[in-house]
């Protein structure tokens, strides 16, 4: 490199001495000589020039050589580049951030916000961000003193939904009915795995409907709702309503299904049944039980003996409160476990298991193969329980 600028300044050197010629005589005399040196008077002008061209020289020799030290240099395997200096964009074009964007926050689920530590037994929460939850005849009583007193305050209630979306076949209803004669309603309860009339009577997810699903809640009611005019000559009692306005909570970690979880239930299946999945739904035989997860089983193989369904319940006191059948293969197998019979040749038994209950297609009468599979269903269910945490 130094040989280069070497070259470059003797080249703009003789540029410049071209363009402010000197007398040779005068170049001598000005640099050697015996004797006393002659008057400066002519010669200031070209020694002036003369430093000034230095300078200059000096100055462009001093920026091409900074110029040269700030190019980063190129080490082998990469390429040397320049930093990259970002111009304002002009108002016609988009413009790009000059700082990283804030990151975005997703909308809360209602699964875990604000709910409290501190639990009912059954693991719904007893307030959810400092406002309490009423369960059962609470609930009722309060709506109740609402009533009497035209107040409507909105509060909250918690307890479990038993609903399972899907076509419904309603008989006719003349006249004008209140919301909890509902041809597609909810149940509420508040003991999971039971049925509530009364407290289901009291409470509806008339204008929720949509997004509802089976299990615990914890919901925004209120009393006098402006709707129950749509009631019609029953606006009376729309009015005394505790009527959803949103689901604030739909369950944690504390409410979850145990001993066995519906993927626990899977495992087990397909140890007598591989290549069955579970899809949300039931069976024509057989009504889904209070509180319950639903899975219809779906298999290539249809012949008895075959799982229909699957229902997990939150817990094994559910689970007996909506079927109150003895655990194991033996109750599976015997007659009051049949829920019905269809052309005369197939059964439908419930197999129950701790929180499970299984729908279960057999032969009628029953063949050793049925027994078999029912017996390694109920054990490998067993197991599944047994090694719960």
């Amino acid at each position: 490199m130094m040989d280069d600028l070497d070259a470059r300044l003797r080249a703009r050197l003789e540029r410049l001495t071209a363009a402010v010629p000197v007398a040779p005589d005068r170049v001598a005399t000005a640099r050697v000589g015996p004797s006393p040196r002659p008057s400066l008077t002519r010669r200031a002008p070209v020694a002036a020039a003369l430093v000034a061209v230095l300078v200059v020289v000096l100055a462009v020799v001093t920026l091409d050589l900074a110029d040269h030290a700030a190019e980063p240099r190129a080490t082998p395997g990469s390429q040397a580049s320049r930093p990259v200096v970002p111009t304002p964009s002009s108002p016609s074009s988009p413009s790009s951030p000059s700082s990283p964007s804030a990151p975005t926050t997703e909308p809360a689920t209602a699964g875990t916000g604000g709910a409290s530590t501190d639990r009912y037994a059954d693991g719904i929460p007893k307030a959810i961000d400092g406002e309490p939850v009423l369960r059962g005849a609470d609930a009722i009583a309060r709506a109740a003193r609402k009533a009497a007193a035209a107040d409507s305050t909105q509060f909250l209630v918690g307890g479990w939904v038993t609903y399972v979306p899907g076509v419904r076949f309603c008989t006719a209803q003349i006249g004008d009915q209140p919301w909890s004669h509902d041809c597609i309603q909810a149940a509420f309860s508040d003991l999971a795995g039971a049925l509530d009339p009364t407290l289901t009577a009291a409470v509806t997810f008339h204008f929720v409907i949509a997004n509802l699903a089976t299990g615990p809640v914890v919901a925004r009611v209120e009393v006098h709702d402006p709707r129950a005019s749509s009631c019609g000559t029953a606006a009376a009692v729309c009015d005394r309503m505790m009527v959803v306005q949103e689901v604030v909570w739909t369950g944690d970690a504390g409410t979850a299904p145990r001993p066995i979880s519906a993927d626990a239930a899977a495992l087990a299946l397909a140890t007598v049944q591989p290549g069955a999945t579970f899809v949300p739904g039931s069976s024509f035989c057989g009504d889904a039980l209070s509180a319950a997860q639903v899975q219809t089983v779906k298999t290539a193989d249809l012949s008895a003996p075959v799982v229909t369904v699957v229902e997990v319940e939150p817990s094994t006191a559910a689970r007996r409160r909506a079927l109150p059948q003895h655990d194991g293969a033996g109750a599976a197998l015997g007659s009051s476990a049949v829920v019905c019979t269809v052309d005369g040749i197939r059964d439908y038994r419930w197999l129950s298991v701790a929180n499970v209950a299984v729908m279960v297609r057999v032969h009628s009468p029953l063949t050793t193969a049925d027994r078999a599979f029912v017996e390694h269903l109920a054990a490998a269910l067993t197991a599944a329980a047994s090694s719960s945490p």
